[in-house]
């Protein structure tokens, strides 16, 4: 290799090692590039600039989502809600080396834990009551399975079930999910809403059923003293227990 070459490569590589050195000393004490933390990009942050745009970046409301895709908010306002992300901050800063900075110019480095979380239950119980999806006037219970007559033939009717929300379990899941410093859930995704207790595959239900299709093509001829008395299958089935299960 020549001189000059040999000048050239050493040049290079100074500059390098120089521009490394430079990068480790700005870094010292912030975040590397490319970092986030609950979905804040808070690098090249000192700690506190991260602690004070991770509070900014915290929605106002909370979205609850429901069935169908429909969405409610709750104010975090209304349930002094409050998120402190210093610990969080301090531990990920303590983690942090900025020996790595140029490997963070092409690698994403994120972290999904939330803040340290705060918020009056109480209330909260009471705007979750409130909830269209809860107080509104669409709202429609289950309603079981069951066997009707329809055209003069029995059938069993499927089940309904509903869009009621279970209160309790529609509660549980917002507070989770709001501990967790998250900003919405799905209601639907977490199970929250009533079922029918009665299927249209319910064992006991289609048993009643094929018993009534036995029955219905049933006719008996009672001998009495003065006069017959004919049972077709529709009062055999009436003065049965056969019912619509409630």
């Amino acid at each position: 290799m020549s001189k000059t070459k040999k000048i050239v490569l050493l040049s290079i590589l100074g500059a390098l090692v120089i521009g490394y050195l430079v990068g480790v000393r700005v870094f010292y004490k912030e975040f590397l590039p490319n970092t986030f933390l609950h979905g804040v990009n808070i690098g090249t942050m000192t700690e506190e600039e991260a602690v004070d745009a991770l509070t900014k970046a915290v929605n106002p409301s909370f979205n609850v989502v429901e069935m169908d895709g429909v969405t409610e908010q709750i104010s975090l306002n209304e349930i002094n809600f409050v998120a402190d992300y210093e610990k969080i901050v301090h531990e990920m800063m303590k983690k942090t080396t900025s020996l790595a900075w140029p490997i963070s110019l092409v690698k994403r480095t994120e972290n999904t834990t939330g803040g340290e979380v705060s918020f009056d239950a109480k209330k909260l119980k009471d705007l979750v009551h409130n909830l269209n999806a809860i107080a509104g006037e669409n709202v429609r219970a289950p309603k079981n399975a069951y066997i009707a007559q329809n055209n003069g033939k029995y059938e069993i009717v499927k089940e309904d079930d509903g869009n009621k929300l279970n209160e309790d379990r529609a509660f549980g899941a917002i507070k989770y999910a709001l501990a967790r410093d998250e900003g919405s859930v799905n209601l639907q995704d977490e199970d929250c809403y009533l079922k029918a207790e009665i299927r249209q595959d319910n064992k006991t239900l289609n048993d009643k059923f094929r018993l009534i299709q036995k029955i219905d093509s049933l006719t008996i001829t009672i001998n009495m003293v003065d006069a017959n008395e004919i049972l077709t299958a529709d009062k055999i089935i009436d003065m049965g227990t056969f019912k619509r299960d409630k």
